[in-house]
């Protein structure tokens, strides 16, 4: 055995903010040729020129492998800081030293321990007989994007101008440029967050990359890819061919090395095991995000520049708006018009409404107060009805013949398990927090462990889902125990698989609650945050219980008719009425805010006071009525949208993703396209009613302020993602069919000046 001299090695020049390896003893020799017997197939590896040996320890080097067996550095990159932090704790629990160092951005901390003997990435290390060895695991986080793309030379060669011609430019020829991002605290955010990440990857043998598993996630996935290769170069390289090139040069990571984690929420079990079994990262996805970028790129700053520069010019919607010719703006998104166009439709159909007078029957039984309905419902013609009234009155007949009595169990079915577009609904509907907040309060609490990951289309839990663990947590303390504590529990009688939804994203389950929350916690959040945790909590607990069940007596009866008769009793006029009682109320107890609608308790105490003769009654038996009589009314026009049915269009019609619906939201209300009335209701302005018109008087094939030319981009972007379809292609060919929309729209502008005129008027 050769001997080994005692020395120190320290890892490069301390940079600040960066962390610097304090000195260590390792071992150290000279460079050695590497053995030829067989013995060091598979588990040598070169490190600075010297041969290291794990099964045999005759050339040994502390620096790479160490004595007892190290598998090298991995780093660990994070979308978040929180969720590194939350990461790091869950793995590192129990190590006796750990360090948290700054970078340079100053929310991105760099989590540093030393793991001894683990199997946690046994996965990882192929091809060398490790099972338990010890890792320097580094964990630190992006904060978002780390780079976003903009036109190149967009201020000087394509600079904002005048001319028509040069817009159609930045759809056609002008060059994308892939920059840093950056936003108000911090100017250089995207190129001082790949500075870090690649110098903590310089001696790294093994990256993790732990963002979101969404399409956002796995492009931002890649940003960490290449910044893990090249620092803040790598902004110029756009292609995805980095990851299946060798390692060696300027390519320290490739497919093989760089592991891509998935994960749902932030429990630590959960987590754990995500570490052990990871993926790759998705090269379908990241180009389907790129497609994506690059046309509301392109079509976002023309149009946007071409709907400005001629409002700003033929208008005076700049005074109105009240602000200056310089900064106003009339931007235009794929998303964004579409959503518009849902308002406008609703605005539209309420102006052209045009109501009607009705006319109708009514009689009322003895037995109870409710009036019974017309089986007609109503007639527009006052004269006919009131002929039926008059002929029915005229039999001087006080008596309805029974034609049906029907008792029977109903059940109310409980909701499906939670998605995205549910929670903005529900949260807007029942609570009056917007889509963005409700998805704002939603993400923090994500970030604190309490709830699952909060962008999900699927609403189906898995067959292997552990219910009981996070019953038990519920019960276990917190504001909810005393609602779910030992009144559901698998086997129990009040629990309930949930219902199976058709709908699965692949990547996370449906928003749930993962841990209770003491009062105190529960009391120091937001009012926005107070509520979507106690609705996910209470949708949690209602999917697990079982359905509603009520008792429903349904009557018919036929006026008209003579006892003495058997004639009549065919003719006279059908009227019915239907009462329900919930039995048993299930899922209902733990959502209050909903209802099933129940007939009100006077009825149902009279109903009960009558339970004796209802329960006799029989078809073709006869009750005596009480009061008829005709009314009328008049037709009501449709109601403005609201919030939660804008959601629901923007869903069906694939207008966003669950993520990105509230921002698209929000956007139309900056922009000052609609307002929210009194009674929460979107309403659009005169402007937003131009645009909307505008484009429908300009008559493109596709209308952009409809939801077909984006539905079917969306469904590209789905084929590109199960790589039936290649990116180059489908941004060809959209971006063509933009060239078309936007040559028509050019020599069409005055329409929209027409439109806002109408507007106006």
């Amino acid at each position: 055995m050769p001997q080994y001299q005692q020395g120190y090695y320290q890892q490069g020049p301390p940079q600040q903010g960066y962390y610097q390896q304090q000195p260590q003893v390792v071992y150290v020799q000279q460079p050695q040729q590497r053995r030829d017997d067989g013995c060091c197939d598979g588990c040598c590896k070169s490190c600075c020129q010297v041969l290291c040996c794990l099964c045999c320890l005759e050339m040994l080097c502390g620096d790479c492998c160490g004595p007892d067996g190290t598998g090298g550095p991995v780093v660990v990159v994070a979308e978040k800081n929180s969720i590194a932090k939350a990461l790091f704790e869950h793995i590192s629990a129990g190590v006796g030293e750990r360090h948290v160092f700054n970078s340079e951005y100053q929310f991105v901390k760099n989590y540093k321990c030393q793991l001894n003997n683990t199997t946690l990435f046994n996965k990882y290390i192929e091809n060398n007989g490790l099972y338990n060895v010890n890792i320097d695991l580094t964990i630190t986080a992006v904060a978002g994007h780390v780079t976003s793309f903009d036109i190149e030379n967009a201020k000087t060669t394509y600079k904002w101008s005048q001319e028509k011609s040069d817009h159609l430019k930045l759809l056609t020829e002008a060059p994308i440029e892939n920059k840093f991002s950056a936003n108000d605290n911090d100017k250089h955010l995207g190129e001082k967050i790949a500075k870090n990440i690649y110098n903590l990857c310089r001696d790294a043998d093994h990256l993790i990359i732990c963002t979101d598993c969404d399409r956002e996630g796995e492009y931002i996935g890649w940003e960490v890819f290449m910044s893990a290769n090249f620092g803040y170069n790598f902004k110029k390289t756009l292609d995805c061919s980095v990851l299946n090139k060798p390692i060696g040069g300027s390519t320290k990571f490739n497919r093989g090395n760089t592991w891509r984690m998935k994960f749902s929420h932030l429990e630590r079990n959960h987590m754990i095991d995500a570490v052990r079994n990871p993926g790759k990262l998705n090269e379908n996805i990241i180009n389907a995000v790129r497609c994506r970028s690059e046309i509301d790129l392109r079509s976002g700053t023309s149009f946007t520049r071409l709907l400005t520069n001629y409002y700003r010019n033929v208008s005076n919607i700049v005074e109105n708006d009240g602000n200056s010719k310089g900064s106003f703006v009339v931007s235009y998104g794929p998303c964004q018009f579409p959503t518009l166009g849902f308002v406008v439709d609703r605005y539209d159909r309420i102006q052209a409404f045009s109501a009607e007078m009705y006319w109708s029957i009514f009689i009322q039984l003895d037995i109870f107060s409710t009036k019974l309905k017309w089986d007609r419902n109503r007639l527009f013609d006052r004269y006919v009805v009131a002929q039926i009234y008059e002929n029915l009155y005229q039999r001087e007949s006080e008596y309805v013949r029974i034609e049906n009595l029907d008792s029977k169990s109903v059940l109310k079915f409980k909701p499906y398990p939670l998605t995205t577009v549910d929670l903005q609904k529900d949260c807007s509907k029942y609570f009056k927090i917007s889509a963005k907040r409700s998805l704002n309060a939603a993400e923090y609490l994500y970030q604190q462990s309490f709830i699952s990951y909060p962008r999900t289309e699927t609403n189906k839990f898995a067959a292997n889902f552990d219910f009981k663990k996070i019953l038990d947590q519920l019960q276990e303390n917190g504001k909810f125990k005393f609602i779910s504590r030992t009144k559901l529990q698998p086997g129990s009688s009040n629990f309930s698989i949930p219902r199976s939804g058709q709908r699965d994203d692949g990547a996370h389950p449906p928003i749930h609650p993962i841990i209770s929350m003491s009062d105190d916690k529960f009391n120091s959040l937001t009012h926005d945050q107070k509520q979507v945790y106690e609705y996910i909590v209470r949708r949690f607990l209602a999917s697990c219980s079982k359905d509603a069940v009520g008792e429903q007596t349904s009557l018919t009866v036929r006026w008209g008719v003579n006892k003495n008769d058997p004639i009549s009793l065919k003719n006279g006029e059908l009227f019915h009425v239907s009462f329900l009682k919930v039995t048993h109320k299930n899922w209902l107890e733990y959502m209050p805010f909903c209802h099933w609608g129940a007939t009100s308790k006077k009825v149902q105490d009279e109903i009960e006071a009558n339970k004796e003769l209802l329960s006799r009654m029989r078809v073709g038996d006869f009750l005596k009525m009480k009061e008829t009589g005709m009314t009328e009314g008049k037709t009501a026009p449709p109601k403005p949208l609201t919030e939660t049915e804008l959601i629901t269009l923007m869903d069906k019609n694939g207008i966003g993703t669950d993520a990105t619906i509230a921002d698209h939201i929000e956007k139309i209300k900056t922009r000052k396209y609609v307002v929210k009335d009194n009674k929460e209701c979107l309403v659009p302005t005169n402007l937003g009613i131009s645009l909307v018109h505008g484009f429908q008087d300009i008559g493109l094939d596709d209308s952009i302020t409809k939801p077909f030319f984006r539905g079917d981009f969306e469904s590209y972007l789905v084929d590109i993602c199960d790589g039936k379809a290649h990116r180059e292609v489908i941004t060809h060919q959209v971006i063509q069919r933009y060239v078309k929309y936007y040559r028509k729209t050019s020599d069409n502008l005055t329409k929209l000046g027409a439109a806002y005129s109408r507007s106006r008027s």
